[in-house]
């Protein structure tokens, strides 16, 4: 009986115990939100995790992967290993992204949603200027904007010396053969074009002409200025430097663009090159007083010389 009784109190000392616990815990009745309405489905913001992949580059926690045939494939952030994962989210922050602005991310982010590359990016974007500047592809031609009517008394203005009246009789006898009226200004045309053609080619050749020439007398100038200066702010100019200048300076590639060019193009290399010619010399100035300035220190160290007292051995010493 007196093991009954304690086997009893046993139980209702367990059962006192599992009552002091409250059945729910604060982060459950958090979760469940009793006074929420349900007929209002609230709005979930995004997480840290959701910040963390943006940051990134991942949006909506998709990302692009390499399967095992080396292509593409657009995969939840959730799908990948725990390792892969932790990888991503421990990337040093001082990654290339921290480096883009928006724009830039944008088209990176644009890249990647789409699965193109820069290559297609700027063929889509080449097409969309194209499209708006109304380019079909095709040669444009100035007699185009006549029509066949205006082309044949143009090519008449252009032969003969005709009065209006005699312009208008001359047409109104031509269009009484339709046909033979169409196969006559369809060659005119042709020949107009042929015309055009032929200007166009001598105004590129003139065009170029032009350039090759200027450039020449460029580069004739750039080439004494090279041979005319030994140094710049006391710094001595050897030969194989003068070359790679004139070669950075001249050379230009398939576009017609030098390096030089190029890198003038560049708002921090602009900016880089104005400071210079702002400021270089100045800056050269007092590289070249505090050089000078220890190597007179050095030389007034070298002249002074310690000297031992004499010691006094005897009278005949003093």
């Amino acid at each position: 009986m007196e093991n009954l009784d304690n086997v009893f109190d046993e139980e209702l000392n367990l059962t006192d115990v599992e009552l002091e616990q409250p059945i729910i815990d604060e982060e459950t009745a958090e979760q469940i939100d009793i006074f929420s309405n349900p007929q209002e489905p609230k709005i979930e913001e995004p997480s840290i995790l959701d910040d963390l992949l943006k940051l990134r580059g991942i949006n909506d926690r998709k990302i692009t992967i390499l399967d095992e045939n080396e292509e593409e494939k657009i995969i939840n952030f959730s799908d990948l290993s725990k390792e892969d994962q932790l990888e991503i989210l421990s990337q040093n922050d001082n990654s290339i992204e921290n480096f883009l602005d928006d724009t830039e991310i944008e088209v990176i982010n644009h890249l990647r949603q789409n699965n193109l590359s820069m290559a297609d990016f700027l063929e889509q974007y080449r097409a969309s200027i194209l499209n708006e500047i109304g380019y079909t592809g095709q040669e444009s031609y100035d007699i185009d904007n006549y029509d066949d009517k205006e082309l044949f008394l143009l090519d008449l203005k252009n032969k003969f010396d005709l009065t209006e009246d005699e312009l208008a009789l001359e047409l109104e006898k031509e269009l009484k053969n339709p046909d033979l009226f169409t196969k006559k200004t369809s060659k005119l045309r042709e020949e107009y074009k042929k015309l055009e053609d032929e200007i166009k080619i001598q105004r590129q050749n003139e065009y170029e002409s032009t350039q090759q020439k200027q450039y020449n007398e460029f580069a004739t100038t750039m080439n004494n200025i090279s041979q005319n200066i030994e140094d710049f702010h006391g710094i001595y100019l050897e030969e194989p430097e003068k070359i790679e200048t004139l070669k950075y300076l001249l050379e230009l590639d398939d576009s017609g663009m030098s390096k030089f060019s190029i890198d003038l193009n560049t708002p921090e290399k602009l900016y880089e090159a104005a400071w210079y010619l702002r400021y270089g010399k100045e800056a050269f100035k007092a590289i070249e007083d505090a050089y000078e300035e220890e190597i007179k220190k050095l030389k007034q160290d070298k002249q002074k010389v310690t000297r031992k007292p004499n010691e006094v051995k005897n009278i005949n010493d003093l």
